[in-house]
């Protein structure tokens, strides 16, 4: 038998359906708003195609690889900000750059640069790498004071501190952080490829459903990078999960 939380998603996304075709018989017989079963049949007609499958594979690879390098990056420059106020001076106000710059702005500027085909790895970098690198921060300097004064009489490496201590501290904190950058790493980049245009991307879909005023399209590909984003956030925790679990087996 369902539980109450799994009736609460269906009654929640019932809900919103019935909203999304209300609004689309308000607006020119679905021409403005394409109604829920326009968009169902044009998804359908998108997946039988391999340019549909090829778009997807090209914008999450841009999307998660920037999603990855943030997190490669971030590590290294919490740590080096945990043990160093000097760095965390001089890198304060590079994450209040990049927390405030507009994603538009940010893709204008790449466009100007570079090509358009990194353009999403890149803007996601931008987005997802202040997220990250300030929860790691704030999540190892929770680390309890009296354990690690305890590591440190009983003569623990730095290794071994961080092991046991400094990073199961932060997990919680990078676990809010990957939910929020996960979902955000797709809105930015999809929104940086419609901005671009790079070929063969989901981006370029968007903007071409866009000319043409195909809005069944559009809601397609819409409710299709909402999914990628739930699938992102979901992959990420389980990520996490199971480098915690390699870890703590590491360590026996």
């Amino acid at each position: 038998m369902p539980d109450r939380r799994s009736l609460r998603r269906v009654a929640s996304l019932l809900f919103f359906l019935a909203v999304w075709h209300a609004l689309a018989l308000r607006f020119s017989e679905g021409i403005a708003v394409a109604a829920p079963s326009d968009a169902l049949r044009a998804l359908l007609r998108l997946a039988r195609t391999g340019a549909f499958w090829s778009a997807l594979a090209s914008s999450a690879a841009h999307v998660l690889g920037g999603l990855l390098l943030a997190l490669l990056a971030a590590s290294p420059a919490a740590a080096l900000c945990f043990y160093s106020g000097t760095a965390e001076f001089l890198v304060a106000p590079f994450l209040a750059f990049m927390k405030s710059v507009p994603i538009a702005a940010v893709a204008i500027l790449l466009l100007i640069l570079f090509s358009s085909g990194g353009i999403a790895l890149a803007v996601v970098v931008v987005v997802a790498f202040p997220i990250l690198c300030t929860a790691l921060l704030t999540g190892v300097r929770a680390a309890d004071a009296k354990l690690i004064e305890m590591a440190r009489v009983f003569r623990w490496s730095g290794l071994r501190q961080w092991r046991w201590l400094f990073l199961p501290a932060a997990r919680p904190h990078l676990e809010g952080a990957l939910r929020l950058s996960a979902g955000m790493a797709w809105k930015a980049g999809i929104a940086a490829e419609v901005i671009g245009v790079p070929p063969g991307s989901i981006g370029e879909a968007l903007y071409r459903a866009k000319v043409f005023l195909a809005t069944d399209e559009l809601f397609a590909w819409a409710a299709v990078v909402m999914l990628l984003g739930a699938a992102a956030e979901r992959l990420s925790l389980l990520a996490l999960s199971l480098f915690y679990r390699l870890l703590r087996m590491g360590g026996r």
